[in-house]
């Protein structure tokens, strides 16, 4: 073997040592995923509560247990303006083509962005368990 290719080699060797090292020793705190969900009906703006701990999943946009209808989305509320809005646009436009294109039933949206939302008054309800 030339003394290139050692010089290679040994390179390789000292490369994966201080990476592994960097990985393991790094001390950041693993990704915790939520024990629940909150979403939105937007044809009325009731809330639902969703638990997704553990290894349960939804599928989303989510069946409104009392309509049948699947127009439950994830929200999320800012903080600092204390607006609630849609977590990820994309699933307004598949509800609105779910309840037709001219978007009158669409209640719980209070933006023409479709991004934004208004809850009911309604109290937050649980979502029952398949």
């Amino acid at each position: 073997m030339r003394p290139a290719n050692i010089a290679k080699v040994a390179f390789a060797v000292v490369a994966l040592g201080a990476g592994v090292t960097f990985v393991l020793v790094r001390g950041e705190r693993p990704i915790t995923q939520p024990d629940e969900i909150l979403l939105i009906d937007l044809t009325s703006g009731d809330r639902f509560r969703a638990d997704v701990s553990g290894s349960r999943a939804i599928i989303l946009p989510a069946k409104n247990p009392e309509t049948g209808e699947y127009t439950l989305v994830p929200i999320s509320r800012d903080d600092t303006t204390d607006r609630w809005s849609v977590a990820g646009g994309h699933y307004v436009e598949e509800v609105k083509n779910a309840l037709g294109s001219d978007g009158t039933r669409l209640g719980g949206l209070a933006s023409e962005s479709g991004l934004e939302v208004a809850p009911s008054d309604r109290p937050i309800q649980d979502l029952p368990e398949r």
